[in-house]
């Protein structure tokens, strides 16, 4: 099912069966909706009336898209899986499931508690929303420390090994904590740590180095572990 909200309208696209053409609702009343004639919705601005949206339909196994050109959006919707592409206009100013959309790759992953999520099954289940019609999986957030509110951060700490060739970056098996900017730590530890190593000069290395400065990279849990180093880092961090 879909259930989207634009401006005053709720919009809604209800399967009934399995194998049944869905039902399309604007405002709980029934629309009609046909591979041939589509659904458009207007305004009134007092001089003329505006076109707000529209609803097409595709297909014998409908594909749904509903397109706002005012509001500089349109949804593609299967059955199965949602399509939205947004104007740039949006760019910086929209989060959810679909991203944040300011062109950084690597904050995709922020829950609507301001946490960074580590993959896409954590992060979905951040935005469930229980309800009668459905039970909201087991959830618990996986984030220590919320973005923008702490001086701890969580980071996978690297080493340069080697030398020309031979030379390798290493990242630790788990995130280590470490200061924020203006922070200081309250005491300092020593940790014996594993480390997965990569060729320096592979364009992949780079990419994970500049994320390392940023985000913990959880998938190196799942890595054999090349070298063993002792660390150093905080235990934890306070603003003074």
């Amino acid at each position: 099912a879909l259930r989207m909200f634009m401006d005053t309208f709720k919009i809604e696209i209800m399967p009934i069966t399995e194998d049944g053409t869905p039902i399309v609702r604007v405002n709980g009343k029934k629309v009609p909706v046909t591979p041939e004639e589509p659904f458009r919705q207007f305004v009134n601005t007092g001089v003329r009336d505006i076109e707000v949206f529209n609803i097409m339909m595709y297909g014998s196994r409908p594909i749904y898209r509903i397109i706002s050109d005012i509001f500089g959006i349109r949804t593609t919707y299967n059955g199965k899986g949602i399509f939205i592409q947004v104007a740039p206009i949006y760019r910086g100013n929209v989060c959810g499931l679909c991203g944040d959309y300011n062109l950084n790759k690597f904050h995709e992953f922020i829950g609507p508690d301001m946490c960074l999520h580590y993959n896409s099954t954590s992060f979905g289940n951040s935005y469930v929303i229980p309800s009668g019609e459905c039970t909201a999986p087991e959830y618990r957030s996986p984030c220590t420390y919320p973005i923008g509110d702490t001086c701890t951060l969580m980071r996978t700490k690297t080493m340069e090994i080697g030398e020309g060739r031979n030379r390798q970056i290493c990242f630790s098996i788990r995130p280590l904590p470490k200061c924020a900017e203006s922070c200081i730590e309250t005491r300092m530890m020593t940790t014996d740590m594993g480390f997965h190593c990569l060729p320096a000069k592979d364009s992949t290395t780079k990419d994970l180095l500049a994320q390392a400065a940023i985000r913990p990279l959880t998938m190196f849990r799942r890595k054999r572990q090349d070298r063993e180093m002792t660390i150093q880092h905080p235990e934890s961090c306070y603003r003074p």
